[in-house]
């Protein structure tokens, strides 16, 4: 049962043997509704990460794919949202360098994962790039979009590996304003 309203990350990384991860919303076996699900989100073992309501019960389970069997180290840690994990409350950046910290435990999933959003208006139009290379400690994909609001944002640019295999680096034109 969820101790707050934030996100979950759950993972069996350390277990022994290949798992595959799932997290259902329900009480009867027969009507649970899947949320989350992961195979080999970590080699071959499993990490699932989703929004949580406090008070809602979740049922984790943890199934051994092609019926392996071995020692289990299941972990989960929940955080409250973090204030910019939604586009209408992106962070303002400024300047034309910098640098900023922060995590995503407990942002709400979307499509591709726990997100923060940042908002910057480019003082001149010229090449620049947004990245994580030097600060993430997991694997990140950075995206840019032009635009006031998430409905009628335009994509600019999306990486995923920009800067090595775990970390993304959108390079683009910057328009001034």
């Amino acid at each position: 049962t969820a101790p707050l309203t934030g996100g979950v990350t759950w993972s069996t990384c350390e277990s022994s043997f290949d798992t595959i991860l799932t997290a259902y919303l329900g009480n009867v076996l027969t009507e649970l509704q899947p949320i989350a699900t992961n195979d080999d989100g970590c080699g071959s073992r499993s990490r699932i990460g989703f929004p949580i309501r406090a008070g809602v019960t979740y049922v984790i389970q943890v199934v051994g794919a092609q019926e392996s069997v071995g020692e289990l180290d299941l972990t989960w840690s929940s955080a409250p949202r973090p204030p910019n994990d939604r586009f209408e409350r992106a962070r303002p950046l400024r300047g034309l360098r910098g640098s900023i910290s922060g995590t995503n435990v407990g942002a709400v999933a979307v499509s591709r994962g726990a997100g923060l959003w940042y908002r910057w208006r480019a003082p001149r139009t010229m090449p620049f790039a947004f990245g994580t290379c030097e600060a993430a400690s997991f694997d990140t994909v950075v995206t840019v979009y032009r635009g006031s609001s998430l409905r009628r944002a335009v994509l600019v640019d999306r990486d995923d590996d920009g800067c090595d295999e775990d970390r993304g680096r959108a390079v683009f034109i910057a328009t001034a304003g």
